[in-house]
């Protein structure tokens, strides 16, 4: 599971799993993390573990039944050569590291550093494209490929001091030359990467700028740059299932669920979801969303509606939609302890990366700045307070990893309440 290319086949299956659910920013971070595993490997691409395949499944004197493959489904010529197919594909995909040949022991051949370069030039050009496609990330994107560059950068020195100082035969100086050039190449890639999204950047600030200039005073017309986009900017939600399990819950399986029962998680809300809610906020139109209780505001309500939709249907699987309550804050531990056995909630609460004052609690007056990359692992929520009490009720959660990254759903570890008089 260590070796580059195991890590390189997982990685890009959850990558392909985060296309499929519409995350692109998710997909991006994972294709950074194919392109750091590869990076990593590079230096010691001669001696890095490659699988096998079993020799005597390749042949036919050794293991006579061989010939038998496929004479029930009447293709005896072709049953052996399609379980070869899945077995190769299986043991590596062809498009994984473009390299399949291998010796009379059945080992797979080793990779090279071209073959390394060129694919960390193209999960890297991959990730860019990610990226844009969920918007507003630039700046992360160029923060990332600036971290790995400079990695590179040492890999590349070192391999040209031992092209220096390289006394071999003629035949192992070229080879030197060959991959000290794959190298240099694929830097100089990813600073062209880096270039364009500088550009990028910079041009955002003008327009920025300019739109700010534009409605400030004397314009009499709209700006010529329009006005940022509400979903642009990232959301992220607590979800929290609590009162009666269905069956998935219940049954004791090794396979993994999205969520956990009774245990808050933070998850990122997909652009999908968001535009959605946007779009539905602005029409006041919402037919094809789910019914949700206690929200604060129409903007909060859909978000947390949409993102919630997906969930919703996965237990209407199991449950009876009457015996499901989706809402934006838990309930009470009366309600739980005589409705639990009976209801299942739901609960998806959108959350900030950081407190806001009492004059910015409105989710229409959040702003979001693209020139630096908004990282965080600790996300905030006002907490409904007691009517008899003027208290505010601050409640902090804190994730393993800082989001954006490779995954869509963190476990809190942390949980912390902050109780303000006023």
């Amino acid at each position: 599971e260590t070796a580059p290319s195991q890590r390189l086949r997982w990685l890009l299956t959850l990558k392909s799993l985060h296309e499929s659910k519409g995350q692109w920013v998710e997909a991006a971070e994972t294709l950074i993390l194919c392109a750091k595993t590869i990076a990593d490997a590079i230096p010691y691409i001669k001696t890095v573990w490659r699988p096998s395949r079993f020799v005597l499944w390749h042949n036919n004197r050794r293991s006579l039944w061989l010939s038998t493959i496929g004479e029930e489904v009447g293709i005896p010529d072709r049953g052996n050569a399609q379980v070869m197919e899945f077995a190769d594909s299986f043991l590596e995909p062809t498009n994984l590291l473009s390299t399949v040949q291998s010796g009379s022991d059945g080992k797979l051949g080793q990779p090279t550093v071209a073959i390394m370069c060129r694919m960390l030039t193209q999960v890297t050009k991959e990730a860019v494209v990610k990226y844009m496609d969920e918007g507003g990330m630039e700046a992360l994107a160029y923060l990332r490929l600036e971290h790995l560059l400079k990695g590179m950068m040492g890999v590349i020195e070192e391999h040209s001091s031992a092209l220096d100082d390289d006394r071999g035969d003629l035949s192992s100086h070229t080879h030197l030359v060959e991959e000290n050039a794959a190298l240099r190449k694929m830097a100089a890639s990813l600073n062209g990467d880096l270039t364009r999204l500088a550009e990028r950047l910079l041009l955002l600030a003008e327009e920025k700028e300019d739109g700010e200039g534009a409605g400030s005073g004397i314009a009499h017309g709209t700006s010529r740059f329009s006005a940022k986009k509400p979903n642009d900017r990232q959301y992220y939600v607590k979800v929290l299932l609590l009162g009666k399990k269905p069956e998935r819950f219940i049954e004791s399986t090794t396979i993994p669920t999205f969520l956990e029962w009774e245990s808050s998680s933070i998850c990122r809300v997909p652009k999908e979801s968001v535009a959605r809610a946007f779009a539905i906020s602005k029409d006041g139109v919402a037919t094809y969303l789910p019914k949700i209780s206690s929200a604060k505001g129409r903007v909060e309500q859909n978000i947390c509606a949409a993102f919630a939709k997906p969930l919703l249907d996965a237990l209407c699987n199991e449950l009876t939609s009457e015996s499901i309550v989706l809402s934006t804050e838990p309930p009470t531990d009366e309600v739980l302890n005589t409705k639990g056995d009976t209801i299942t909630f739901l609960v998806v609460s959108l959350v900030n990366m950081e407190p806001l004052d009492a004059m910015n609690k409105r989710i229409d007056a959040m702003g979001s700045d693209t020139s630096r990359p908004i990282e965080s692992k600790r996300f905030f929520i006002t907490k409904k307070s007691s009517t008899r009490s003027r208290s505010t009720h601050l409640v902090e959660f804190t994730v393993a990893q800082q989001f954006p990254c490779a995954l869509s759903r963190q476990r809190t570890l942390i949980t912390s309440e902050f109780v303000s008089e006023s």
